[in-house]
């Protein structure tokens, strides 16, 4: 029997990065190619981590974008084996994390502070009091 073309061929080259590795992961999964537990995925993002993470004490900056894509994509998939859309999740973190910011700034603006390393810790205790009201 001869196979003409491959199983990821028609996932169109137009699709943003996260919509196209969700279609990849999707397609995979559709022939079999999943992780067994939840367990695994996460296994796997923290040997990407780890991956990544040696590659950025390397002067190798072309290896550290392909590892960085690693970490995305491994995590992508993680997040597609809980049964959650990863476009989702991100606009969701997306604005979580714009609101905490935005808190952040207009509570330095009012104590006449700059958002620099200088201001760190006030910084920080900013974002755990953004949390805890919920941004």
């Amino acid at each position: 029997m001869c196979m003409k073309g491959h199983s990821l061929d028609d996932i169109p080259p137009e699709l943003t990065p996260l919509e196209k590795a969700r279609r990849l992961l999707d397609k995979a999964s559709l022939l079999g190619w999943v992780w067994h537990s939840h367990a695994d995925a996460a296994g796997k993002v923290r040997e990407e981590l780890d991956e990544a993470e040696e590659a950025a004490g390397q002067d190798d900056r072309e290896h550290l974008i392909e590892e960085c894509g690693d970490v995305l994509f491994s995590a992508i998939s993680y997040v597609c084996s809980l049964g959650v859309d990863p476009a989702a999740a991100l606009d969701r973190a997306n604005r979580k994390f714009a609101g905490r910011f935005n808190y952040i700034e207009e509570k330095m603006r009012e104590r006449g502070l700059s958002l620099d390393v200088s201001h760190e810790a006030e910084e920080n205790a900013l974002w755990q009091e953004a949390k805890k009201q919920g941004l």
